[in-house]
């Protein structure tokens, strides 16, 4: 075949463009049949939606239980946090457009632009008036972070939870900087972080259960004084639970359980993933059952 003669073919008779010339020749040259790429077009880009970025740490890290090398505590990263009005917490990066390619006829590939889509819109947030990438509180609180955008819940900050305060059901987020005595009922729309102690309570979450040490069940007494096993302690959140440790505790989860150091008789039952020994914890397990989808 004559180099010449081909091309001129490959370019009017085939409307062939891009064509390699040095591989075509190499090809030529070549008695063996050998299947060789002599022209290539280009991929289409399609364009990528907008992405949202947190300013604040609202959420549990499940990286952090998988580090080995290193002191960071988990607990003492996951303090109860709030914002102030006006504070930002959400930056949206703009989506992109395509690039379009072609074939190795010349013709365009046509690339897909990427959507812009628009923060979550609620009452306790807002778009900044001076950057419309910019989400931003309207009111002090919790932020809890939600798809494509912030809520802000209302806080109640007890020192602890005991006789004096009763249960406990509120519309927002709860935080504890104590303990929460036996036979109390724990209930938010939002997260439950407790600093100390739980001791023979039960927790109800719309988000997350975050309790800064650990739980225990002990056996209480009834009126004439036998022992009463029945009331226990019972967690459910909607998303995740973290915890130093449990004990005789009936613990659900539609996301994760995060126990750093031991889990003994108690019943574990998670969406997500169960872990025991986060953040180079001990990771003792004695007694009771323990499921996960992950």
């Amino acid at each position: 075949l004559n180099y010449k003669d081909v091309l001129e073919s490959l370019l009017k008779d085939l409307n062939i463009e891009f064509i390699d010339k040095k591989l075509l020749a190499e090809s030529l040259r070549n008695n063996q049949e050998i299947p060789t790429i002599i022209a290539r077009g280009v991929a289409s880009i399609d364009g990528e939606d907008s992405k949202f970025e947190m300013l604040f740490n609202a959420e549990t890290k499940l990286a952090l239980a998988y580090q080995s090398d290193t002191a960071i505590n988990h607990y003492e990263s996951h303090q109860y946090i709030t914002v102030e009005k006006n504070q930002p917490l959400m930056k949206r990066l703009p989506h992109t457009r395509g690039t379009s390619g072609y074939n190795v006829l010349g013709e365009a590939i046509v690339a897909k632009n990427g959507r812009e889509i628009p923060f979550a819109k609620n009452d306790t947030t807002e778009v900044d008036k001076t950057d419309a990438n910019l989400l931003i509180a309207t009111k002090n609180g919790h932020p809890i972070a939600i798809n494509h955008g912030v809520h802000i819940d209302e806080t109640l900050t007890l020192k602890n939870a005991n006789y004096l305060t009763g249960n406990i059901r509120f519309d927002g987020s709860i935080n504890i900087t104590g303990d929460v005595l036996p036979n109390i009922k724990i209930e938010a729309s939002g997260d439950v972080f407790i600093k100390g102690i739980v001791d023979n309570a039960s927790i109800i979450a719309g988000n997350n259960i975050t309790i800064g040490s650990g739980i225990i069940s002990r056996p209480l007494h009834d009126a004439d004084g036998k022992e009463n096993f029945s009331s226990g302690c019972l967690l459910k959140a909607e998303k995740t639970i973290m915890m130093e440790y449990c004990n005789r505790v009936t613990a659900s989860a539609k996301e994760d359980i995060l126990i750093k150091n031991y889990s003994m008789h108690s019943n574990l039952n998670c969406g997500g993933h169960l872990i025991f020994g986060n953040n180079n914890g001990k990771g003792v397990v004695i007694g009771g059952t323990s499921y996960a989808d992950y």
